[in-house]
């Protein structure tokens, strides 16, 4: 069996992926919305966490370790902030996104969260296929995953805001699940190439 079809390396990551990101957005903006801050920015730092250390664990398992933010080539700090950084980067587009559709309405937040998650977006399929981050910025995979999140994002305020909080939470997820599938099926062809490092880690 290939890793990428095995559950352990190819299934379970995403799923941890997906519910930790779900669930630390669904918290954050109910404790957001009710001004507990630090509590909200904690959550957030967890769950991106977690999604983004299952991602690194699904791409080194199945496509080597020379790839990405957390390539073996580099030493362990640079990992280690490149991982803080991007994670940092997550945080701060999803409260940029949060403050905008408050002030604004729904359509600037959409915009907002769109724009800056393409540049995410960009900058991390960029990183895995070693290619330049401006030609992902047309790409459509990278613009339908965007749009994906940034709709599920969207959504979710709206129904959370509406006292549906459990139908946003679910609607987020679902946009989430999506996105890893398409996401992941845009990695795996160039990157199935890379030669694993025996006994190198995330």
């Amino acid at each position: 069996m290939k890793p990428h079809t095995s559950f352990e390396t190819g299934v379970l990551p995403f799923i941890i992926a997906t519910l930790g990101e779900g669930a630390a957005l669904f918290y954050w903006v109910q404790l957001f919305d009710d001004g507990r801050f630090l509590l909200a920015t904690l959550v957030l730092w967890a769950g991106f966490l977690a999604e983004r250390l299952a991602v690194l664990f699904w791409v080194n398992k199945n496509f080597g370790t020379t790839v990405g933010v957390a390539s073996a080539a580099k030493p362990a700090w640079q990992r280690v902030l490149g991982i803080l950084a991007i994670t940092l980067s997550e945080i701060l587009i999803w409260v940029a996104f949060f403050l905008i559709a408050e002030r604004f309405g729904y359509v600037a937040g959409f915009v907002v969260l769109f724009v800056l998650e393409l540049l995410e977006h960009s900058m991390e399929l960029g990183l895995l296929k070693g290619q330049p981050m401006a030609s992902f910025l047309l790409d459509r995979t990278a613009l339908t995953i965007t749009a994906l999140e940034a709709a599920g994002g969207v959504a979710m305020l709206y129904l959370v805001k509406s006292g549906r909080v459990w139908e946003g939470g679910l609607v987020l997820l679902a946009a989430l699940a999506v996105e890893h599938v398409v996401q992941g099926g845009k990695i795996k062809p160039e990157a199935a190439a890379v030669p694993a490092m025996p006994g190198a880690t995330a």
